[in-house]
């Protein structure tokens, strides 16, 4: 939400400046993203190695996994920040809801969920972030093949690059009353 001039003093400065909007978004984005990395890659160190939890053996794909999913949840809270009116903590409450339908779809709280949903209606299963990213890091962790792993790390990749468009389409296009 420090984007926006209607909900912090860091938006307005955004919104009043001379520099181009994407220039700026991309430098908030890549701070917000080189911070995020770091502290998975702590997250995932102390998975691995205190809890054993089994992350794969490719180091490479795994490093994928982490930039690829921060790079989709930096740039779905932007949009999230971009999307949604009212204070910080009433944008930060809808994101939240948005976030925990799409964990519930994923099947983190009923197991056969997801299975359901690819039966029934499978496009729910492919463009729910949660599903993608679990099936991704099953894939990472069990299997040996790594075609459907990439696909999930490519849907993922593309999602975020839509939110960033949307995103800089919606603060190019804003002009704020107060400013």
């Amino acid at each position: 939400s420090d984007i926006k001039a209607d909900a912090s003093t860091e938006g307005l400065r955004v919104s009043v400046s001379p520099k181009e909007k994407y220039k700026l978004i991309a430098a908030s984005y890549l701070s917000c993203l080189s911070v995020a990395v770091v502290i998975n890659i702590i997250q995932l160190i102390i998975m691995k190695y205190i809890f054993e939890v089994p992350m794969g053996g490719s180091i490479l794909k795994l490093a994928c996994f982490i930039v690829s999913t921060n790079v989709f949840a930096v740039a779905f809270g932007i949009v999230c920040a971009c999307l949604f009116k009212g204070s910080k903590d009433s944008r930060a409450n809808k994101t939240t809801s948005i976030i925990m339908a799409s964990v519930f779809l994923s099947g983190e709280m009923i197991a056969q969920l997801p299975g359901i949903l690819e039966t029934s209606v499978p496009l729910i299963n492919d463009i729910n972030p949660a599903t993608v990213m679990n099936m991704a890091l099953f894939r990472l962790a069990y299997s040996t093949g790594d075609f459907d792993f990439y696909i999930n790390m490519i849907k993922i990749v593309v999602m975020a690059i839509i939110c960033l468009v949307i995103s800089v389409i919606i603060l190019r296009r804003e002009k704020y009353a107060s400013v």
